[in-house]
């Protein structure tokens, strides 16, 4: 077969939705191969159209080790090429780290549909399907576990890009015109969860005379609901229809306008509908009250409303409660808990606002509707522009990012302390004190969070947060028992659980954190990469995950990455816990900090059955070589009364387990943890780093 002359305006095509396809010009791209489309599915989909080759391997090849994966990517590559010369197409760069495609000469009908919204366009795809992009490469997540896990993220992405360019056609247009009843309607189809998108919509369908229409609106929003979170659209939205119904609502109904006024608030708000959840129990509901602000002006009000809206995006990372926007405060009713339209325990956040010279003060409370007790309150200033008054505008986003994260975790906490408060016998209460046996570090919680964990699942085999957590025990299963090693066989069913749990949720950014250890004690440094950073990017406010993902980074070798982490979770939890500063210890002596490291060694405490090796590293490095060696005496001594290995609990055998407790990425962090307790007079002869996959 004669190759097709290169042409320098030849584009590829690929489609996406639904059974991908690649075509080149009139030419279609024939391949038996797979995953050389999803190879190419990733470049068009990366922001720039490239990707490293570590990072197309490790999503097609994860279960594969290292030098076989890319002696596979190599083959694709070679048959990728062939493929293009006989197409004609010259728009593909294959370096030896990176694979690209080049700009301007590739198109996807994912990207189509974003442009169109861009010109102001509703594609009629998004009209007639629902959750279009839930069809991304519908199929194929079977080609491998991680591609599977990237393509469930890529989805996710194109979602929220898809909501923001239709909520900004609504905003521009109005919902009485045809094209923000178009955005309005593919909003609905794309999430049916915004129910104040629904309420303008059919408000003004009513009012133009069409009420048909808006109960056909209200019709597809009951099925989809039912459908995808088996759950019945909220009460306004059943009395509206109700009133449209009974013929008693005309052309002047004052309702729509406010409908249609409000519209772009309520379309902003990123809520999930407050039904049972996995469990079969109703999850609770934190309901936020508008901020009220007395006195101030436009400015004023934009903050607070802006501080509103972020503050719930950030809640609605907690996979812990559900989040409602209510348009008024609500009175305590002193219902039963679960209640009042099968609802969950129900907490209101409400915040009143004064301006003071600057900016506003800010007063934030948390109650419990049933009873209408009291769990939390803050006072918090907000700079309105803290450019004006000379102040570092990047220094200005970290503190009002640190002061978002600060709220956010004081909510959640005061929330989770709420509810194991009522102990009840429930599956969220059995994941809940798993949770806090998991954190003691000891071989008795250890194996009691695992077998409640497993019972758990036997009882109800699809409710994710248990295996989130399972995973979290699989992954400790040699830190928790001292003497225990590491074991390739259960960091493989690690792996398996933590992909089971990602699967039953995937925006669960504890199952993503710990599919991320799971890899690393798999030695899937590359697939753990991404699966830290997607743990980060769904909820960058919680402390745990900011502390776990910096020990990852420190494992890495990314030490200033690691430190920004660890820094944001000391500031959103400054006192913290005794057993978060054991992962401060190994973050701070990896990157050779000895001091720091130290300090968060004492402060740990034995919260850890490790943490004394860190503490006689770092004093061993900063040449206190007596101290060290009587921290390492007392190490062996500790370890001995815990040891639950067959092994003698000589110091030969606690330093060999020290070791392989935390792989290493590279040597150099590895070896600066080893001669320091080799410093500190504990047996380290025939310690090798054992290599990254190790």
């Amino acid at each position: 077969m004669t190759a097709d002359a290169p042409h320098p305006d030849v584009r590829l095509e690929l489609r996406l939705l639904g059974e991908p396809a690649a075509r080149v010009g009139a030419a279609e791209l024939r391949t038996v191969n797979r995953k050389l489309i999803c190879a190419l599915a990733i470049l068009a989909l990366s922001r720039d159209g490239r990707a490293s080759r570590d990072q197309v391997a490790s999503r097609l090849w994860s279960e594969s080790g290292q030098a076989r994966a890319r002696g596979s990517l190599r083959q694709m590559v070679t048959a990728m090429r062939k493929d293009f010369e006989e197409v004609g197409f010259d728009g593909y760069e294959a370096t030896r780290s990176q694979l690209a495609l080049r700009s301007g000469r590739v198109a996807t009908d994912a990207e189509h549909l974003l442009d169109r919204a861009a010109a102001g366009e509703v594609h009629p795809a998004l009209l007639d399907s629902v959750d279009l992009p839930a069809s991304l490469m519908r199929g194929w997540d079977d080609v491998d576990p991680a591609f599977a896990e990237w393509l469930e993220a890529e989805r996710d992405r194109l979602r929220e890009r898809l909501r923001r360019a239709l909520r900004q056609i609504l905003d521009h247009a109005g919902i009485d015109a045809p094209a923000g009843r178009d955005a309005a309607k593919a909003l609905l189809r794309l999430d049916p969860t915004q129910e104040r998108v629904a309420f303008a919509l059919m408000t003004s369908l009513a009012r133009g005379g069409d009420g048909a229409a808006a109960l056909a609106v209200f019709g597809d929003l009951r099925r989809m609901l039912e459908q995808a979170h088996d759950a019945a659209p909220g009460r306004e939205l059943q009395t509206l229809a109700d009133r449209i119904r009974a013929g008693d609502f005309g052309s002047g109904d004052a309702a729509g306008g406010e409908a249609g006024a409000s519209v772009g608030a309520g379309a902003g708000a990123e809520t999930r509908p407050a039904g049972p959840g996995r469990s079969g129990r109703p999850d609770p509901v934190l309901e936020v009250e508008p901020f009220r602000l007395h006195g101030g002006g436009e400015a004023e009000r934009a903050a607070l409303d802006g501080l509103r809206d972020a503050l719930i995006a950030a809640m609605v990372r907690f996979r812990e409660l559900k989040v409602a926007e209510v348009d008024a405060p609500r009175p305590d009713d002193g219902a039963p808990a679960e209640g009042g339209g099968g609802g969950g325990v129900r907490y209101a956040l409400r915040a009143s606002a004064r301006p003071r010279p600057g900016g506003l003060s800010i007063s934030m409370t948390l109650r419990e509707r049933t009873s209408g007790e009291f769990l939390w309150s803050e006072t918090e200033e907000l700079d309105l522009d803290p450019s004006a008054a000379g102040a570092d505008p990047a220094a200005a986003a970290a503190r009002r990012d640190a002061q978002l994260r600060n709220m956010a975790i004081a909510l959640n906490v005061n929330l989770a302390r709420e509810r194991a408060r009522k102990d009840e016998d429930s599956l969220r209460d059995v994941w809940l004190r798993s949770q806090r046996l998991i954190l003691e570090f000891d071989p008795v919680s250890w194996r009691r969070a695992r077998d409640e964990l497993r019972a758990l699942i036997s009882r109800a085999p699809d409710y994710a947060p248990a295996w989130s957590a399972l995973v979290q025990v699989e992954n400790t299963s040699h830190i928790a028992r001292p003497g225990v090693m590491r074991d390739p066989v259960r960091s493989r069913e690690a792996v398996a659980t933590a992909l089971r749990a990602v699967e039953l949720d995937p925006l669960d950014s504890r199952a993503r954190l710990g599919l991320g250890w799971a890899q690393v004690y798999a030695g899937r440094w590359e697939a753990a990469e991404g699966a830290f950073d997607m743990a980060l990017s769904l909820n960058p406010h919680d402390a745990w995950i900011l502390t776990s993902t910096a020990q990852a980074m420190a494992v890495f070798g990314r030490h200033e990455l690691a430190a920004r982490h660890a820094a944001a979770a000391l500031q959103a939890t400054p006192l913290g816990n005794r057993s978060r500063w054991g992962y401060h210890a190994s973050i701070r002596l990896f990157a050779g900090d000895y001091g720091p490291a130290l300090e968060a060694g004492i402060l740990a405490g034995d919260s850890h059955a490790n943490s004394g090796g860190w503490r006689a590293a770092a004093l061993a490095h900063l040449g206190r070589r007596d101290e060290a060696r009587e921290e390492a005496a007392r190490l062996v001594s500790r370890l001995a009364r815990v040891w639950v290995a067959e092994t003698t609990p000589d110091p030969a055998a606690c330093a060999r387990w020290l070791m392989g407790v935390l792989p290493t990425r590279r040597a150099e962090e590895w070896e600066r943890f080893r001669d320091g307790l080799a410093l500190a007079g504990l047996p380290t002869a025939g310690l090798d780093w054992p290599g990254a996959e190790g």
